[in-house]
């Protein structure tokens, strides 16, 4: 028995804080869930900093995201399957909520 409604379809971006062996210390890492199997894929669970809040790009694929990896919080992206991830912004200051403009 699947725990989603047969008719869901898509990939849902999320963070959680789940201790696991490759993270002991219950930092905040994204994941991906397949809607149609209940398949969890986690994105980037090296290092001891937090990454929240995933916006998921208008072509959907790409993610969008805030990490503390560089100290403070700055934007970053990625594509969906958590490869090739690069930050946007490198200040002192804390960014939050990214988002995508609409072409």
């Amino acid at each position: 028995m699947s725990p989603f409604p047969r008719d869901l379809t898509g990939t849902l971006a999320f963070q959680s804080d789940a201790r696991s062996p490759l993270n002991p210390n219950g930092s905040i890492k994204l994941s991906t869930i397949d809607l149609s199997s209940g398949r969890v894929s986690s994105l980037n669970l090296a290092g001891d900093w937090n990454d929240e809040q995933p916006r998921w790009s208008p072509h959907g694929q790409r993610i969008a995201f805030k990490s503390s990896r560089s100290g403070s919080y700055n934007l970053y992206v990625m594509n969906a399957d958590g490869t090739d991830v690069r930050r946007l912004t490198d200040h002192a200051g804390n960014d939050r909520l990214p988002d995508w403009k609409p072409r």
